[in-house]
């Protein structure tokens, strides 16, 4: 998941959601993050997505939103200077043309802040990750790297289920 690729799952819904809500998170919630407990509310995000040619596959591709029911927890006080957990159902449907594929991507993941100001999203479950020149299906643990500048630095899918989403909507 959020400034870092698109920035509303900056990549993809988990990226393109997760990315965007989380870097509008490390601005708004850092601040009153000093509290004990974590925060926990819904993580609302758009219903729909349009990614030009190159954001992710070689041509435009369309993602609809149709269920959204997560939540995000936020942790102050972890090994890092701020953190995050994503959780419950999210649906969403990739298409081009006339060529879809509707996935469940409900997570769980999360977000891991330095200090540095780089982040982490660590895919825990199944999700969704797009960066410009592909866009993938996951299923179990991988993670996307951010720097500071909320650029990728670092795509790991070696432990996790990869399917190239591109190629099956072409």
């Amino acid at each position: 998941m959020h400034d870092g690729m698109t920035t509303a799952r900056d990549i993809g819904r988990r990226l393109a959601l997760a990315s965007a809500t989380a870097a509008t998170l490390v601005a708004v919630a850092a601040p009153g993050a000093l509290a004990a407990k974590p925060v926990r509310e819904f993580l609302d995000g758009p219903t729909s997505i349009d990614l030009g040619a190159g954001e992710a596959c070689a041509f435009p591709v369309h993602i609809d939103i149709p269920l959204n029911k997560e939540y995000i927890t936020i942790f102050e006080g972890r090994a890092s200077a701020l953190a995050d957990h994503i959780s419950g159902r999210l649906i969403m449907t990739v298409s081009h043309g006339n060529r879809s594929l509707t996935l469940n991507v409900s997570g769980p993941g999360g977000d891991i802040y330095n200090e540095d100001g780089s982040s982490v999203f660590v895919f825990r479950g199944n999700g969704l990750m797009w960066a410009p020149t592909f866009m993938y299906a996951i299923s179990g643990p991988a993670s996307i790297s951010f720097g500071t500048d909320g650029s990728i630095v670092a795509i790991d899918t070696s432990k996790g289920h990869v399917v190239d989403v591109c190629a099956l909507i072409s």
